[in-house]
């Protein structure tokens, strides 16, 4: 027993039927039997069958925090929705009052005021000049109003209403409680369970208009695939968090190298322009675009990003890292082979590898979506020019830091090792959205 840890005897050594040899070939001890054999077998098949329970508790475990995480997105933002309805109500209710005393300009004067301009004269005594600057109508008017009430001319209200709208209250209430049951409601199905529950025709345009007035803040689900919320991708990113929010020295500078799917297109339906990236917190450090000249047929290569990588040493800063997404390159039928490749091309970097499946730790994909939201231009020469200027006034300081800040709100996540659920990027032009016509 001292240098090894199990050990039946120093001088014996099982033989083939199960028995024990000495120095001069004779048996002198028993030897592990069939029934022992048996035994272990079924104890490893016992081990096995735990290790599937395990794994099967893990998968269910992770379903299920899904769930209460879908759930709890819904009933978060269904709250704020109400407390919106509910401050819009009173916002309009103030503007009712409002209206009522004080005249908008070019506005006519309807009974109501015609009524309160007479009662503030004959029975309160004022005059007509108080009256008028209280009301915001001219001395003239007031004055017309008075010798129409002396006169006894019918008081006729000039301010023409339409019909009020179908959308109570109750029927908006109504809607809210669907969307925070089933956040991916659609608008012709709102429509279809207010005419059920109330036996209303609403159209689908008016609750979309309505929504939008109460400032609608739920998160549309996306059908994320089972695959990114594996055990095994769960811990890589939790190991990926853990050494971002550990490694804190700020001497350090984390550069995002991307280059995004979908290309910067022209409306000319000609070859489209790609761009490859590298951001820092404080902005766009270096990029090149790609195929300027329409003539490449491909997309982004392993090539490409690896003359990219070899430029980019020349305009990093002391002590950057870079970390560049795992992801399938265009063209490239090898994706360990391209990693060596790239590797090698910044051997004279720091590199790391995002975990698979997760762009919502990748800030340059906000970036780039922000970009191609104003690079909407016809012709290449303008849209060439577009990029850059994109780049230049859309990637400051301030805006990054916000782009940085947002996907940070995932670390939590991830370190928890949750499940990944809802949106994973937000509009650059508004981040939370109606529900389109359907």
């Amino acid at each position: 027993m001292d240098n090894l840890a199990w050990q039946v005897d120093s001088t014996s050594l099982p033989d083939v039927e199960g028995g024990c040899l000495n120095d001069d070939g004779g048996a002198n001890c028993p030897g592990i039997s069939l029934s022992d054999q048996h035994q272990v077998n079924e104890e490893a098949d016992q081990i096995d069958e735990e290790a599937n329970e395990l794994q099967k508790q893990v998968n269910e475990h992770s379903q299920a925090i899904q769930e209460i995480h879908k759930k709890l997105l819904s009933q978060k933002s269904a709250s704020k929705a109400f407390k919106n309805l509910s401050k819009n109500q009173s916002k309009n209710q103030s503007a009712k009052d409002q209206s009522s005393i004080a005249q908008q300009p070019h506005q006519p004067i309807s009974g109501e005021v015609k009524r309160l301009i007479e009662k503030e004269v004959f029975e309160n005594s004022k005059k007509q000049v108080e009256v008028a600057k209280t009301f915001g109508i001219s001395d003239r008017q007031v004055r017309r109003i008075l010798d129409d009430a002396r006169t006894q001319r019918p008081l006729a209200s000039t301010n023409r209403r339409g019909p009020k709208s179908k959308l109570t209250t109750d029927v908006l209430t109504s809607v809210l409680l669907l969307l925070e049951d089933n956040p991916t409601t659609t608008l012709k199905k709102m429509s279809e369970h207010i005419r059920e529950e109330f036996d209303i025709s609403v159209t689908p345009a008016a609750i979309q208009k309505t929504l939008k007035t109460v400032d609608i803040t739920w998160k549309t689900v996306t059908q994320i695939p089972r695959k990114w919320n594996e055990a095994a991708f769960l811990q890589q990113r939790h190991d990926y968090v853990l050494n971002r929010v550990t490694n804190v020295d700020s001497s350090i500078s984390w550069l995002f190298v991307d280059w995004p799917c979908s290309h910067f297109e022209n409306k000319c339906k000609r070859q489209p322009i790609n761009l490859i990236g590298a951001m820092a917190e404080d902005g766009m450090i270096y990029y090149e675009l790609l195929n300027e000249d329409g003539k490449k047929k491909t997309g982004t290569t392993t090539n490409d990003i690896c003359n990219f990588l070899l430029r980019l040493q020349d305009h990093c800063p002391p002590g950057s890292i870079i970390i560049i997404e795992t992801a399938p390159i265009h063209g490239g039928d090898d994706f360990e082979q391209d990693q060596l490749l790239i590797e090698e091309s910044a051997k004279n970097l720091d590199t790391e590898f995002l975990p698979k499946y997760s762009p919502f730790l990748n800030p340059i994909e906000l970036a780039f979506n922000i970009l191609k939201t104003h690079t909407k231009i016809c012709s290449r020469s303008d849209l060439v020019q577009a990029i850059q200027q994109a780049i230049t006034e859309k990637m400051t300081p301030e805006i990054c830091q916000k782009i940085f800040l947002h996907f940070h709100k995932f670390y939590q996540t991830c370190t928890h090792m949750q499940p990944i659920t809802a949106n994973i990027m937000k509009n650059p032009e508004n981040f939370f959205q109606v529900p389109l016509l359907s």
